[in-house]
């Protein structure tokens, strides 16, 4: 049974994951006669993160968000009801 779905090859990348004590081997990965192009880092579900599992990536990502955010609560903290 075909769904009739195929690979787009300019968007399709693969990441190797490796531990931080393996050797690197390098290697190709192809579609037919086509190679498919390697990264060392991806967002997916946007979760930023390399070929490590290292979330430094995503967490730089994340901090101009968050310091913005905390802004806007200090902003807004004096205009907030309290329930005493």
């Amino acid at each position: 049974m075909t769904t009739g779905l195929s690979f787009n090859l300019k968007k399709t990348k693969i990441m190797i994951f490796e531990s931080n004590q393996q050797n690197n081997a390098s290697f190709q990965i192809t579609c037919g006669v086509e190679p498919i192009q390697e990264e060392m880092n991806v967002k997916f579900l946007g979760l930023e993160t390399d070929k490590h599992m290292n979330w430094k990536m995503h967490i730089e990502f994340m901090l101009p968000k968050l310091n913005s955010l905390c802004y806007a609560i200090r902003c807004f903290k004096h205009y907030s009801y309290q329930n005493s």
